[in-house]
């Protein structure tokens, strides 16, 4: 039989992520894509896509597929639930924690005219994967072990991104678990599922890939005085208010505490 390198990895998001649907919503311009529970999910298309594109040409066509097929398989990204489980199947009933994702936050957009200035009718917005949120998929590569080892270090890259947006900062994860196994034999064949729950992989430590082929820069502003950046409504104390957003925080030690953190400013 063919030999089947498999990897189930958990992926953080490091910012907000944008990764739009085709369908349209009366109370959105922009919805994120969602899964058969309302949950936002990552389409494994769209994993392949980034993947593919940092391979060569005709490598990529090897791996990826061209005229003879595609030598591995991506599932779908679906979100990581405050028991460190996905919903593969219909559920009846949403957790406290999962339903804080029914209502996801909105980044307000406009054009702007070649003078600087807000074009009418221009004004838009999109919805956002909160920052903090977890996501588990599988890669499943066919007899190229050296192949399906470049796409692992591909997503440990510091470069890795996710949706839209990526030139903005939204879609930068990082690893928080990678499980893997190789199944060569009809005995390994039986008992392995394909389910991204109760994986029997061998867990990869992830140390942080080297760099060497980017520079960082940060840079730490300090205001002289004060700065403001409007959300364009008030409260009961003040006729204008901050843009604020929240964070999902997963908590390990106790799963009920799993949450969404206060509400911290938003610099756009």
């Amino acid at each position: 039989m063919q030999t089947r390198y498999i990897a189930h990895i958990t992926i953080q998001a490091v910012t907000p992520l944008k990764v739009g649907s085709s369908k349209t919503d009366f109370m959105k311009d922009a919805p994120v894509q969602r899964d058969w529970n309302g949950l936002p999910m990552i389409l494994g298309t769209s994993i392949a896509g980034v993947l593919r594109k940092e391979f060569d040409t005709t490598v990529a066509e090897e791996i990826f597929g061209k005229e003879k097929g595609s030598k591995v398989i991506f599932s779908n990204a679906l979100l990581v639930d405050e028991n460190n489980r996905v919903h593969e199947t219909l559920l009846l009933e949403k957790s406290d924690f999962l339903q804080i994702f029914d209502n996801l936050p909105l980044r307000e957009h406009t054009a702007v005219t070649d003078k600087g200035v807000a074009r009418d009718k221009s004004k838009f917005d999109e919805e956002v994967v909160f920052k903090g949120s977890k996501f588990r998929f599988s890669i499943e590569m066919l007899e190229d072990k050296e192949a399906f080892e470049q796409l692992l270090a591909h997503i440990q890259s510091p470069a890795f991104r996710l949706g839209g947006g990526t030139t903005k900062g939204f879609g930068k994860f990082k690893i928080d678990n990678i499980k893997t196994t190789t199944v060569d034999t009809l005995e390994k064949m039986e008992r392995y599922s394909s389910s991204l729950n109760g994986f029997e992989g061998e867990t990869t430590t992830c140390a942080p890939k080297a760099a060497d082929a980017y520079t960082t820069y940060t840079l730490r502003i300090k205001p002289d005085d004060f700065f403001m950046f409007g959300s364009g409504f008030g409260d009961d104390d003040a006729d204008m208010t901050p843009v604020y957003e929240y964070e999902v925080q997963y908590d390990e030690h106790d799963p009920k505490k799993s949450d969404l953190s206060e509400q911290k400013v938003l610099i756009p």
